[in-house]
């Protein structure tokens, strides 16, 4: 009789993962607060599409509700996909739209207090405690980053940075800004090393605040690149890239005239990256990588697909030049 209800615990276990349920806050044993049904050492990690773990981390209303400051804070650190962070160019109202701690805890007036209180508590324990996962020194600093970002109220929307301008091959102007490094090689070390292991990515190059996605694909792939550009449509509309494709991942480009070091534009301007896996075969889009730059963090190889929730890959644009 002991045998079989260990069997049916086993089995309602196992349900819990598979079909992505919440967990109330308190029960789990790794910080005493919200436990989420999946992460990267689950086993089961890669067997899902970002999107479907992307749906399995949100956390419901009313478990948000009741969750504490503290609650919250943990949870943010507990989030298998932190360093998103980094990947939406430290945008951290774009952040919040997937991980719903950050989202709840942003509503709170105690927000910046209580970030800046527990995220220091969460560091110091993990001086004493590291995780188990091997992620203390990148949530320790992604944690500290996102607290003094929200910190920062007075900060403007240009964020005090230099605007500059560069041209597209046929001559057309392109605004841009120009950053300065505000990390530490450790910082973007461990950050690119999280990356890695939760995407299942090849890292390229070393992450770097001083360009992004957008200026790595159309503007210079150099690593003196010293641009950010926001909005790279002039690329687009001035005859400088001709559209081959645009639509789904799940169709075949055979029939369209790609190639690689085409360029690829994910839909509503979240992302953009350079076709760097096509062979000229019948198999699905999605199933081909390419080549960009994620937010602050490093240049990697990855699928077409495999990119962080917030790139939206249900339409992509492919361009020629």
């Amino acid at each position: 009789m002991k045998r079989f209800f260990c069997i049916l615990l086993l089995m309602a276990l196992s349900g819990l993962l598979l079909t992505g349920a919440k967990v109330d806050p308190g029960d789990t044993e790794k910080s005493g607060h919200y436990a989420y049904p999946i992460d990267v050492t689950s086993g089961k990690w890669f067997d899902y599409t970002v999107l479907e773990k992307s749906e399995m981390l949100r956390i419901d209303d009313e478990t948000l509700g009741k969750m504490t400051d503290e609650d919250l804070v943990y949870a943010i650190a507990d989030y298998p996909y932190l360093v998103d962070y980094l990947a939406y160019g430290e945008d951290i109202r774009r952040f919040s739209e997937y991980c719903s701690a950050m989202g709840e805890l942003l509503s709170r007036e105690t927000c910046a207090d209580s970030l800046k209180k527990y995220s220091r508590q969460i560091v110091e324990e993990y001086k004493t405690r590291p995780r188990e996962d091997g992620r203390s020194t990148v949530v320790s600093y992604l944690l500290q980053d996102i607290a003094e970002a929200v910190s920062e109220t007075s900060r403007d929307d240009s964020g005090g940075l230099r605007a500059s301008y560069v041209y597209t091959p046929n001559g057309s102007l392109v605004s841009v800004t120009q950053p300065s490094e505000s990390h530490t090689t450790a910082y973007h070390q461990a950050a690119d090393a999280d990356a890695v292991s939760t995407y299942g990515v090849s890292l390229v190059r070393c992450g770097s605040c001083k360009y992004n996605h957008h200026s790595y694909a159309w503007y210079s792939t150099a690593s003196t690149n010293n641009c950010w550009m926001n909005n790279p449509s002039a690329y687009m509309t001035d005859g400088s890239y001709a559209l081959k494709y645009s639509g789904g991942t799940s169709s075949s480009l055979y029939s369209y005239g790609i190639s690689q070091n085409d360029r690829l534009y994910y839909a509503n301007n979240t992302h953009s990256a350079i076709f760097t896996g096509y062979t000229g075969g019948g198999a699905p889009f999605a199933s081909y990588s390419a080549t960009s730059k994620w937010g602050t963090l490093g240049v990697f190889v990855h699928g077409v697909t495999n990119v962080p929730a917030g790139y939206n890959y249900t339409t992509i644009s492919i361009w020629h030049r």
